[in-house]
C-alpha cells in the first residue's frame, strides 16, 4: 500500500503539471520586445512593461511564448521575445550555420518567457523536486 504522504506528494506533481501545461481560457499574455529595438529593456530578466496580450493571427490565439537568442557572426547576440503559435518539439531547440546560431525556447502560461534559456528546465526541475521532497519527508 502506498504512504498518504507519497500520494499526496503525487498529487501536488499532478496538479503542478496541470497548471503549468493547461492553457486557459483567456488570452495568452507573452513579453513581447526585441533588444535590438527595446535595448536592455528586454534582456534578462525584461522588463514588465513588455507582457503584452497576444492577438489572434487569422483568428487563431496564441498557443505559447517563445524568447530566440541569435547570434550572428562576431554581432551581440539578439534577445527577441514573442508570442508563439505553432509549436516546436522540444522545449528548447538549438540550431546553427556558418555564421548564425539560435536557441529557441517556449512555454505555455501567461509570462513565462522571462528568463534565459538555461533557466527554464531548470526551474521546472527545482520546483518537481521541492514538492516530491517535501512530500517524501513527511512523518
Amino acid at each position: 500500500m502506498v504512504n498518504t504522504s507519497v500520494q499526496v506528494a503525487i498529487l501536488a506533481v499532478v496538479f503542478i503539471l496541470a497548471i503549468t501545461f493547461i492553457p486557459s481560457a483567456d488570452s495568452l499574455r507573452c513579453y513581447i520586445c526585441n533588444s535590438k529595438y527595446n535595448g536592455t529593456t528586454c534582456l534578462s530578466p525584461p522588463h514588465k512593461e513588455h507582457i503584452q496580450e497576444c492577438p489572434l493571427i487569422h483568428g487563431n490565439p496564441a498557443s505559447l511564448c517563445r524568447t530566440m537568442y541569435i547570434t550572428m557572426g562576431m554581432e551581440e547576440a539578439t534577445v527577441d521575445r514573442r508570442c508563439g503559435y505553432l509549436p516546436q518539439h522540444k522545449t528548447c531547440l538549438n540550431t546553427a550555420t556558418f555564421q548564425i546560431k539560435s536557441t529557441t525556447c517556449q512555454c505555455k502560461t501567461d509570462a513565462c518567457n522571462p528568463a534565459s534559456p538555461s533557466a527554464a528546465p531548470a526551474l521546472l526541475l527545482v520546483t518537481l523536486s521541492a514538492v516530491i521532497g517535501i512530500g517524501l519527508c513527511r512523518p
